[in-house]
């Protein structure tokens, strides 16, 4: 369940105040997370071309 939930908000939840000496083994990269970002960039462009398609430039 902690796993699931997350560290922190299982500890808020509980009511007991976060320690780093909780974590054994941190990520090796817990900021940044990869998974699906070349999907999400595909999407992101699609989603810019249709705005400019369907939006008229103001500034022209």
């Amino acid at each position: 369940m902690i796993e699931r939930i997350g560290l922190i908000n299982f500890l808020e939840g509980i009511g007991v105040d976060v320690d780093p000496n909780m974590v054994a083994d941190p990520r090796e990269s817990s900021y940044v997370r990869m998974d699906g970002w070349d999907d999400e960039a595909i999407r992101w462009f699609e989603r810019k071309a249709e705005q400019k398609r369907v939006e008229p430039n103001v500034a022209a």
